[in-house]
């Protein structure tokens, strides 16, 4: 498992140009360079700084490449049969050597914390933000692999929320058929 964390970076690189179809290599690459990784304890903080983008298509790239590398990080974990949980959230946050702060990072801990199953899903309020984004493609387009589900709490409530679909990412099948 540990050579499978210390490969994550690299791996989810490579998973998330074949995750975002419709993205051109060159925007993969570009936006892969500002993914940045922090692995302490049982946490693995991914994160990727959007600053002042203005251009919506700018953002919907940033959005699917990030959500490409969590997928792969789900999924080879998984596969090493270490499940995780995980959220994704948005917002202003600082992160100075292994030291992170912000209201982001706190929510995305106490919605990981509070499933009930192993994936990762987006925060509502992030889902609503992604729905707006995603509104500019005439074609209902979706990032691959993230779908709306009912998701069991440990609270033994549930809640619809999205959801990042690694068995999608099985090779050679459709996973969900």
């Amino acid at each position: 498992v540990l050579s499978e964390l210390n490969n994550l970076p690299s791996t989810a690189k490579n998973k998330a140009k074949e995750v975002s179809p419709w993205l051109q290599g060159e925007d993969v690459a570009s936006v892969l360079e500002s993914v940045k990784w922090l692995i302490f304890s049982d946490t693995i903080l991914i994160t990727l700084h959007v600053g002042n983008l203005i251009d919506d298509i700018e953002k919907v790239k940033h959005w699917c490449v990030f959500n490409s590398c969590c997928l792969t990080v789900l999924y080879h974990l998984f596969e090493s049969g270490l499940p995780l949980r995980g959220a994704i959230t948005h917002g202003e946050f600082t992160i100075e050597e292994r030291c992170v702060a912000g209201k982001p990072i706190v929510d995305a801990y106490q919605l990981a914390e509070s499933l009930n199953l192993s994936t990762a899903v987006l925060r509502k309020e992030t889902g609503e933000y992604l729905d707006s984004l995603y509104s500019i493609y005439n074609d209902n387009r979706k990032p691959t692999a993230i779908e709306k589900y009912l998701i069991p709490l440990k609270n033994k409530e549930s809640e619809k929320l999205y959801a990042l679909d690694y068995i999608a990412l099985e090779e050679g099948e459709d996973a969900r058929a």
